[in-house]
């Protein structure tokens, strides 16, 4: 069993959040990305 200092703590909290973020902002990315194709390719269709 390790020693974990409140830093320690606060510090691997910081990372998770960061790396949480940085998945939710992907995969936001990912859906306005399929909205646009979604967008494109009905605007084809349609035509």
């Amino acid at each position: 069993m390790e020693n974990i200092t409140g830093e320690d703590v606060i510090e691997r909290f910081k990372q998770l959040s960061a790396n949480f973020i940085k998945a939710i902002t992907t995969i936001e990315k990912w859906e306005e990305y399929q909205n646009a194709q979604d967008y494109y390719y009905t605007e084809i269709i349609a035509q």
